[in-house]
């Protein structure tokens, strides 16, 4: 029973040690490491710009779409008004001296 004992954690600290000396050997340079933080912060500000460009678009959208309402219904009042006989800029005959 020992025997299991000690060949069992022997296994295992063989493991642990070839999982440390694998990771110890992959590990990356630190300018690389800098480098891929820089990356992921420059991904980061992309994604929250890109998020802000979109907010801003539907805000200017909205905007002109009011503007674009507004204009259309002052438009329309306008030839109502015309067409209802308002004689805006019309000249009476007292006006034209007859």
């Amino acid at each position: 029973m020992l025997l299991y004992f000690v060949v069992g954690s022997s296994t295992l600290a063989a493991i642990f040690g070839l999982l440390a000396f694998l990771g110890a050997r992959s590990r990356t340079d630190p300018t690389e490491k800098i480098l891929l933080l820089v990356h992921e912060a420059f991904d980061r500000v992309r994604s929250l710009l890109a998020e802000q460009n979109r907010g801003l678009r539907e805000e200017l959208t909205n905007n002109l779409r009011g503007f674009q309402t507004a204009s259309l219904q002052a438009f329309t009042d306008l030839g109502r008004q015309s067409r209802a006989g308002s004689n805006f800029g019309a000249v009476s005959k007292r006006q034209r001296g007859a």
